[in-house]
């Protein structure tokens, strides 16, 4: 891959912020923008090693801003340590497995040195085995941050002790507090795919030594991976245990912590634990980060979803498609989420006339699900969309005018105009009769007053009725319409035209009243106003607009 546009990935992982472009004052949403922007280019099917540097430093980056915590940028794995001799501590790592270190744990640019040692522990690997110099730091009564670094490394080469890296770093921590390098190295330590049984320990000892605020921050990626992969009731165990070591720990920490947790909780936790949650959250609703405020409707949308979903599906293959979809964006890992909706719109638009008619009306139910689609569907579109150029009005003003010839210029249009004409004629012939019989009655009034009143207000009545009943029967006409015909035909418009569907019913709008060739074009605000209420048609064409931007 080359180009002007090719990222500068020599910037990776020191600088995150250089990479994506972020300089001065910026937020949670704007590095999304240029994280989404990347990952369109660079998608994880087909870029897996460039997408996994991209999301590494957006995730880097995501949780600082977050947390409030210090930029990555400037708080790499830095010990303080001093001596005569120095060595870098990839250098250490790449000593001891013979090859350049992989694992993100042991990449570090800071220069290291063992204190106290004469010879450093990169010239004593060359000659001495890697138990002696375990044993001995091990032993050595004072040890600094680096010491503890490489007693981690060296308990996880040896096969007596492997798996015990977070242990010793979670010791320097005891020693030397919330020192930024063997922090960095425990949060990053928290990101690898951990053993449940190990990560439930691990989280509760970690909050031991880590009691402040910062343990969110610290362990958040473990609590993504027991929250997916555990039963909900070792997740809730673990999480009120650890809450019960922390002190002095700030809200808008524990809100970013809920609001991130919800997502997958709400597909697992009981709804006593859920009402628990948003209740806290909902008491400190005011200190919300603007950010944080969209998070909180989806969520709330995703719990009232939940709340009804039993009788949402129905055991219809159409439902059963969206309520799997909706699970899988919030269990899901993104990239993963991502796909299994765009696999999702395939089956929709595969179901057709199908899911159009499935949803026959919009109710108070169809509409939270509506907006819930919106939100997870733009989501997504964010990530996966390749801009497509539509702002030239000429041309959508044109496709809108397509489609308008074409609901009044078939066989369903003209047959709805034909029948519009005739009613509008009955309205004005039945005014005219109406007036004139009052006129007459007027003039016979001052011979009998009171049976001429009664029957001029029997004449108002049965023409208010009549007005009433046509309006009723003219709406139920239209929507007939609309289902018979005008919606199968805006369903073939959007096969090939990826407006979104609130334009197309705007530009509808504009077009009522008007007039082109013999056809006056009447009820477009009506027709648009049913395409907005219309479910089916809405999911159909977010399929559509998804499946062509991932294209």
């Amino acid at each position: 891959m080359s180009g002007p546009d090719e990222p500068q990935w020599e910037l990776l992982p020191d600088r995150p912020e250089d990479f994506f472009g972020l300089e001065g004052d910026y937020d949670v949403l704007d590095l999304k923008r240029k994280y989404n922007s990347f990952i369109r280019k660079f998608k994880p099917e087909k870029f897996p090693e460039e997408f996994q540097k991209i999301r590494a430093a957006f995730e880097s980056l995501n949780d600082a801003l977050r947390y409030g915590e210090p930029l990555p940028s400037s708080q790499h794995l830095q010990f303080d340590w001093s001596s005569d001799t120095e060595q870098s501590d990839s250098e250490l790592q790449n000593e001891l497995t013979g090859s350049p270190a992989a694992d993100p744990l042991y990449n570090s640019s800071s220069e290291a040195t063992d204190k106290g040692q004469k010879t450093g522990l990169l010239e004593r690997l060359k000659d001495e085995p890697i138990d002696v110099l375990y044993s001995e730091l091990k032993q050595q009564p004072s040890k600094s941050p680096y010491d503890y670094y490489a007693l981690a490394v060296f308990a996880d080469l040896l096969p007596e002790t492997k798996g015990h890296f977070a242990g010793w770093i979670l010791e320097g921590l005891k020693v030397h507090q919330e020192e930024p390098g063997l922090f960095e190295l425990l949060k990053q330590y928290f990101s690898q795919e951990i053993p449940l049984k190990e990560l439930a320990s691990l989280l509760l000892k970690t909050s031991r030594i880590v009691n402040s605020d910062r343990f969110y921050y610290l362990t958040e990626k473990g609590w993504d991976r027991l929250i997916r992969n555990a039963p909900f009731k070792i997740f809730r165990k673990t999480l009120s245990s650890c809450e019960a070591n922390l002190r002095d720990h700030r809200v808008d920490n524990l809100l970013v912590f809920y609001l991130h947790i919800l997502k997958p909780a709400i597909w697992k936790a009981s709804q006593k634990w859920i009402d628990q949650i948003f209740a806290e959250v909902d008491s400190h609703y005011d200190e919300l980060p603007y950010w944080l405020e969209r998070e909180y409707y989806l969520l709330d949308l995703l719990r009232q979803y939940r709340e009804q979903r039993d009788t949402f599906i129905q055991e219809s293959a159409i439902r059963e498609t969206i309520d799997r979809a909706i699970r899988n964006y919030s269990v899901l890992p993104e990239s993963e989420a991502d796909l299994a909706f765009l696999e999702c719109q395939l089956l929709l638009i595969s179901y057709e006339d199908d899911l159009l008619t499935e949803f026959p009306k919009l109710d108070k139910q169809l509409l939270n699900l509506r907006i819930l689609w919106e939100l997870i569907a733009d989501d997504v579109y964010e990530r996966v969309e390749v801009y497509v150029e539509y702002s030239e009005s000429e041309q959508r003003d044109s496709q809108i005018q397509k489609l308008a010839d074409q609901l009044f210029h078939e066989n369903y249009g003209r047959r709805y105009q034909n029948i519009t004409e005739m009613t509008s004629t009955t309205y004005v012939l039945l005014f005219l009769a109406s007036i004139i019989s009052i006129i007459y009655l007027i003039f016979r009034m001052f011979s009998s007053f009171w049976s001429s009143l009664l029957y001029i207000g029997l004449i108002v009545l049965t023409n208010f009725i009549f007005f009433v009943l046509a309006a009723l029967s003219s709406n139920w006409l239209r929507d007939r319409y609309y289902r018979a015909g005008w919606r199968f035909e805006i369903m073939r418009f959007f096969q090939t035209c990826w407006l979104p569907l609130d334009e197309v019913a705007e530009g509808l709008e504009a077009l009522n009243g008007t007039k082109k060739d013999d056809i006056e074009y009447e009820e477009l605000d009506e027709i648009a106003n049913l395409m907005r209420l219309d479910p089916g048609l809405f999911i159909y064409v977010t399929a559509q607009r998804l499946l062509h931007a991932s294209h």
